[in-house]
């Protein structure tokens, strides 16, 4: 499904909370799957917004909808909203209720020591537990076998990790399967290095990493308007548009 980029003004300290708590890359489903168990007649309090930036995202042409359903349901109340009070609830929403409740325990793995320094790159700073728990719960669908069996780590690493139990169960389970299916009893650690090197791959491809600059892009543009204002915006939308060929 084809998804328009957008942005929205939401305060700071609100963006702020939501990535601490939220690992990259998995901001946006959050915020997609929580407008879409929203009802219509969700009642929102206007904001009394300061301090804002702006946070851009993909949405479908659902979401957008849906977003626009629920403005016009509050505007029959009498409570005149805009789409960055969504979004802004919902992120305040996923900052209260999102955290799992996690039983933990300690264990380790050893991979690649160039995996590793690989794994730190696409992070870009966040919790490296909570991500790979996120991956493994919500996009590690295809154990890559050929890997998992054949694959050893030239300069090995010892990666500890907390771990919430839930995440290590699944693990277990999916290694049982692939000794059903190929009769060999592999060890935990060769299935987590196939998760870190496809968890990888999510992350470098991840549209978070688009977004990042066009918020950057935004921000000038911001700066820019307050210098120069609409003809210094539209100059440099005329230029864009003649030098990568945009059409309106």
């Amino acid at each position: 499904m084809t998804k328009t980029f957008s942005g929205f003004s939401v305060e700071k300290t609100t963006i702020e909370e939501f990535n601490k708590h939220v690992p990259r890359g998995y901001r946006f489903r959050k915020i997609r799957e929580y407008l879409k168990d929203m009802g219509t007649n969700t009642i929102i309090k206007p904001r009394n917004a300061k301090d804002v930036a702006i946070y851009p995202i993909r949405l479908s042409q659902a979401d957008n909808a849906k977003i626009n359903d629920i403005v016009h349901f509050n505007s029959q109340e009498g409570i005149k909203l805009s789409g960055s009070d969504i979004i802004t609830f919902i992120i305040g929403e996923i900052n209260e209720h999102q955290i799992r409740v996690r039983d933990t325990m300690n264990t380790s793995f050893i991979i690649d020591e160039s995996v590793y320094l690989d794994l730190i790159k696409a992070l870009k700073g966040s919790t490296i537990n909570l991500s790979f728990e996120e991956y493994v719960l919500n996009d590690y669908k295809d154990p890559n076998i050929e890997y998992i069996l054949t694959h050893k780590p030239v300069k090995k690493k010892t990666m500890p990790m907390l771990l919430d139990k839930a995440v290590i169960k699944k693990l277990d389970d999916i290694k049982g399967k692939i000794a059903t299916e190929t009769g060999k009893n592999i060890p935990r650690s060769n299935l987590f290095r196939d998760v870190i090197s496809q968890m990888i791959g999510h992350l470098n491809n991840s549209d978070e990493e688009i977004t990042q600059l066009q918020n950057r892009i935004l921000d000038d543009f911001e700066s820019l308007n307050s210098i120069g204002g609409h003809e210094a915006i539209k100059e440099i939308i005329d230029n864009i548009k003649h030098n990568y060929s945009l059409k309106n």
